[in-house]
């Protein structure tokens, strides 16, 4: 899984709320610096979480949270959420989510985050097309080898509304690390985001990198995994650069991106739980074929 539909809630008000005259955008290199370390930092404590004994998992450092997530529910919140880290002329979103698979294991759940072709039918309508460049093996499980080649796909995103469609090309890269037997996590980090302009007509074209609405220019994300209790905990951190809300109207936005920001997260969790459940069961119910032809072919 990946941040395709995080970028979606920007869109608020870059095309609902923002004048047509003032939609367009420049990503300036003061930003794109300031993206840079933001996630070297993300990145120091995504491992610093997986070596240093501390606590792995979000959900495990709350029992509330733990019990939420355990009963079926969803746990999320925003990183930092007295404020949005907020640049010159860009703003920087973090959240963090987590579900609870049961009756999966860690091979179910990468069998799906990594079959990026699939990603057009598991995470319709946000994804319009995907497939994959480069897909390191085996896919079921975390690789040992680390020299070996990261992930390599990419993703038309397409967001629809009442007053225009939104599109972008995008391509990302995605490194997979083990931390034991039964677990592991996975950063995806996009290297690619391309607005295009009028897209599905005949005159579609590509906008230059950093050029278009804002609504989204960079994206990363950190997936964990453990397997216990009967099935997998899944976790999805992401973060995005996007163009920063106008001062103006910034009280009235703000509240208004959180709520979307929030249900974007949830839907994305829904959608690889029931697309990893959907699998397993599929296996289950195979399984129960071959015990019972193994049982009716026995002398």
């Amino acid at each position: 899984m990946t941040l395709f539909s995080f970028w979606r809630v920007i869109i608020i008000f870059n095309l609902l709320i923002i004048p047509p005259a003032t939609n367009a955008a420049t990503l300036q290199p003061a930003a794109l610096r300031e993206w840079g370390l933001y996630i070297v930092s993300a990145t120091a404590k995504i491992a610093d979480r997986a070596t240093s004994g501390k606590t792995f998992l979000w959900t495990d450092e709350n029992a509330a949270r733990l019990a939420k997530v355990r009963a079926g529910g969803i746990a999320l919140t925003q990183i930092n959420p007295k404020v949005s880290k907020r640049l010159p002329s860009a703003l920087i979103n973090d959240w963090v989510g987590a579900v609870f698979i049961p009756k999966a294991k860690i091979r179910d759940v990468l069998s799906v985050v990594r079959t990026y072709a699939r990603y057009e039918d598991i995470y319709r309508p946000n994804v319009a097309d995907s497939k994959a460049t480069v897909t390191g093996e085996p896919k079921d499980s975390f690789s040992t080898n680390t020299a070996a080649p990261k992930d390599r796909f990419s993703m038309v995103l397409l967001n629809k509304t009442y007053l225009v469609d939104t599109a972008f090309a995008t391509a990302y890269e995605v490194s997979y690390v083990g931390v034991s037997n039964l677990s592991g996590y996975s950063i995806s980090q996009s290297t690619l985001v391309q607005q295009i302009d009028g897209f599905g007509a005949a005159n579609q074209r590509l906008l230059s990198v950093g050029e278009g609405s804002g609504i989204i220019w960079q994206l990363f994300s950190v997936m964990r995994y453990v397997e216990r209790d009967g099935g997998v905990y899944l976790e999805l951190e992401a973060m995005g650069l996007s163009r920063n809300i106008p001062g103006s109207i910034r009280w009235m936005i703000q509240p208004m991106v959180r709520r979307a920001l929030r249900a974007s997260l949830t839907t994305s969790l829904r959608q690889t739980e029931a697309a990893v459940r959907s699998g397993t069961e599929a296996t289950s119910r195979k399984a129960g074929r071959r015990a019972v032809e193994v049982e009716t072919t026995t002398p």
